[in-house]
């Protein structure tokens, strides 16, 4: 999964070589890491990859507010993860 999940966020950052505002891509970026989040044992890598998520997550909704039905649910996701246990 990990690999798939690098593979991901290389194609992620193919798009924005091109631009680096799309909020789909920040969307799909934040979900990326995210799964990363889920994935993780380790519990400072675990928190570091939900910040990422929460970061990427929150600049997509702000420039796209209508994917918010879509992706809030994993913004709010990576915040719990991100406070910890």
């Amino acid at each position: 999964m990990n690999l798939h999940i690098a593979e991901g966020l290389t194609a992620v950052a193919r798009v924005f070589s091109i631009n680096p505002h799309h909020a789909l891509a920040l969307a799909t970026q934040g979900a990326l890491y995210l799964t990363r989040a889920q994935n993780q044992l380790d519990g400072n890598t675990r928190r570091a990859a939900a910040q990422a998520a929460v970061e990427s997550l929150e600049l997509s909704l702000k420039q796209a507010p209508y994917l918010g039905s879509s992706y809030s649910p994993l913004l709010s996701a990576a915040q719990s993860i991100k406070r910890g246990p």
